[in-house]
């Protein structure tokens, strides 16, 4: 990345690039660069289009996509309408696996979609481990899932 470049997301595996473009008929909003390795499979509109009409089913996919990230943004943009902690609590909540409470993103990635620092978020899950929400050994893990619903209420 150089000076002018500004980090709009960071994705990971599996993740398209240009999807808008190529459905709305439209040029691409960003550009993307990889920080690291990666491997990139580029498919030309035409033969995306074509694949579609060859399976239908697919369609339900990239709709059931679309929708996936339609939800996170909007969680996203709720989540910054709250103080910070309560802010960090439902984001952690909207984005842990319901099953195991484990939430996919890193610190830097918290304080990405919040605009803090990463030390802002570490002092707050700090305080979330401390009175028993949260697991932190690598990733956040939730353990008091009615607890930190608490907290992002506040």
């Amino acid at each position: 990345m150089t000076s002018r470049d500004v980090r709009l997301a960071l994705l990971e595996w599996p993740a398209p690039i240009g999807d808008l473009g190529v459905f709305a008929d439209r040029p691409r909003t960003a550009t993307a660069i990889a920080e690291t390795d990666c491997t990139l499979l580029r498919i030309a509109t035409p033969d995306l289009l074509g694949a579609f009409e060859l399976t239908p089913e697919a369609w339900r996919g990239i709709a059931l996509w679309f929708a996936e990230f339609a939800y996170a943004k909007a969680v996203d943009e709720k989540v910054r309408t709250h103080d910070l902690r309560a802010q960090l609590a439902r984001l952690l909540l909207a984005r842990a696996d319901p099953t195991t409470g484990a939430v996919p993103l890193t610190q830097i990635e918290l304080a990405e979609i919040l605009a803090v620092q990463r030390s802002t978020i570490q002092r707050h899950l700090d305080a979330f481990r401390v009175a028993g929400l949260i697991a932190k050994a690598g990733r956040v893990a939730i353990l008091d899932r009615e607890g930190l619903t608490r907290e992002g209420l506040l």
